[in-house]
C-alpha cells in the first residue's frame, strides 16, 4: 500500500506553526505547495523501488494539475497531508494528494512523475499498480481519463495557437489591443481604471542551492512552485493594493530541469482581471470578488555561455476580498494579447467544466479531486 500520511501538530508546535503561519495567521500556500511536491516525490521514489536493482531510478516531476482551493485553514488547528499512487503508465505514475485540516478536506492535487534511467537518461518502466479496491479502481480510472484528456489538450494547444488564431481568438486579441492603444498613445486621455500589462511586471533571481536538491541533484519542482507563489502573491499584493486570497494555480508542466548552481530568473505579470459582480466574456461564473491572474514565467540562465531557457510557467488566480474593483489589464503587443487570450480561453473552458461536473455532482466535492 502506497498510502502515506504526515501530520503537522500546529497546535503543539509552536515554532513549526511559526515557520507555517503568513502576516495573516493563515497557513502559508508557498509552503503547502513545496511540501505536497516533496511528499509526493517520496510516495513515487518508494513505489520505484526494484529489488533487483543496483541505483534507484531517477524520478521527475513532470507535472500538477489544476489545484483549486475547497476552503481556508488557520494556523492554529492541526493539519494532515496524505497522499498515494492512484495510476501508473509504462514510465509515469500519478500521485493523488489531499489535504485535511480538522477534518476538512481543503486542498485536492495530483502530480505526475516521469522515470528515467539513471545511466542513459531513456524512460524506464515503473512497477504496475495493484489494484484491490473498487474505490481504487474508480481512482485509476479517473486518472486515466484524465491522462488522456492532457495529451489531447496539448495536441489542441498546438493547433489553436502554435499554426493559427481562430477567427474568434483573433478577433478577441484584436479587442484587447484596440482598448490598449489610448494608453499607448494618449496615456493623459486615456481612462484611468486601466494599465499596459508590462507596467505589472516583478522579477527577482536567485542561485539554486544544496539546500534545494533532491537526491538526484536536481532542484525540487516544490521549491519553484514556492518562489513563483510567493512572486505572484507580491505581485497581484502590489497591483491591487488589499490582501490577495489564493484561488487556484492551473496545470503546470516542467519543461526543463533546474540544477544546483543554476542562476533562476522569475518573471510575473497580471495576464488580465474580473470586476466583482463580472465575467469574461467566454466565462460562466459571474465573480464575488475582483480576480487577479497572474503567470510566472522561470527562466534557467547560463551568464557565462548568455544564455536563458524556460523552465517552467506557472498561472495563479487571487481574489481580493477588500476591494470592490482593481484596475483592468490590456496587452500592449500581439505577443502579449495571444498570452492572454491563450490563458482566458484555457479558464473559460475550465470554468464550463467545473459547472458540468458540478451538476453531475451536486455534492460540490468532485471536480477540484478529480
Amino acid at each position: 500500500d502506497s498510502r502515506t500520511r504526515v501530520e503537522y501538530k500546529f497546535s503543539e508546535n509552536r515554532r513549526m506553526a511559526e515557520n507555517y503561519c503568513n502576516p495573516w495567521g493563515q497557513v502559508r500556500m508557498g509552503k503547502i505547495l513545496e511540501d505536497l511536491d516533496a511528499m509526493a516525490g517520496n510516495i513515487a521514489m518508494r513505489h520505484t523501488r526494484q529489488a533487483d536493482a543496483c541505483r534507484p531510478l531517477v524520478i521527475v516531476t513532470a507535472g500538477v494539475d489544476r489545484i483549486k482551493l475547497l476552503g481556508r485553514a488557520g494556523i492554529n488547528e492541526d493539519m494532515v497531508l496524505e497522499g498515494a499512487v492512484t495510476w501508473t503508465g509504462r514510465s509515469s505514475m500519478e500521485i493523488g494528494m489531499q489535504v485535511h485540516t480538522a477534518g476538512r478536506l481543503w486542498i485536492c492535487a495530483n502530480f505526475t512523475f516521469v522515470a528515467r534511467d539513471p545511466e542513459t537518461g531513456r524512460a524506464a518502466a515503473v512497477n504496475k499498480l495493484i489494484i484491490n479496491t473498487k474505490e481504487e479502481q474508480t481512482l485509476f480510472d479517473l486518472a486515466d481519463a484524465r491522462q488522456r484528456e492532457k495529451k489531447g489538450k496539448r495536441k489542441k494547444s498546438k493547433t489553436q495557437f502554435d499554426r493559427q488564431h481562430t477567427p474568434e481568438q483573433a478577433r478577441r486579441m484584436q479587442d484587447l489591443l484596440d482598448k490598449a492603444a489610448p494608453l499607448k498613445r494618449m496615456p493623459a486621455l486615456a481612462p484611468k481604471d486601466a494599465i499596459l500589462m508590462y507596467k505589472t511586471q516583478l522579477s527577482n533571481a536567485l542561485t539554486c542551492q544544496p539546500v534545494h536538491q533532491n537526491i538526484h541533484g536536481r532542484v525540487f519542482g516544490g521549491f519553484l512552485m514556492r518562489r513563483a507563489f510567493e512572486l505572484a502573491f507580491a505581485t497581484a499584493h502590489l497591483f491591487s493594493g488589499g490582501r490577495p486570497q489564493f484561488l487556484e494555480v492551473d496545470d503546470v508542466s516542467f519543461k526543463l530541469p533546474v540544477s544546483i548552481g543554476d542562476l533562476l530568473q522569475l518573471e510575473s505579470v497580471v495576464l488580465y482581471t474580473v470586476q466583482k459582480d463580472a465575467k469574461t466574456e467566454g466565462g460562466v461564473n459571474v465573480k464575488d470578488h475582483p480576480e487577479i491572474h497572474v503567470e510566472v514565467v522561470a527562466n534557467v540562465s547560463d551568464p557565462g555561455k548568455v544564455t536563458s531557457n524556460m523552465s517552467n510557467s506557472f498561472n495563479f488566480t487571487f481574489c481580493v476580498p477588500d476591494k470592490d474593483e482593481v484596475l483592468n489589464v490590456y496587452p500592449g503587443t500581439v505577443v502579449e494579447a495571444e498570452r492572454v487570450v491563450r490563458m482566458m480561453t484555457l479558464d473559460e473552458d475550465q470554468e464550463r467544466h467545473d459547472e458540468e461536473a458540478a451538476e453531475a455532482d451536486p455534492s460540490g466535492n468532485g471536480p477540484a479531486c478529480r
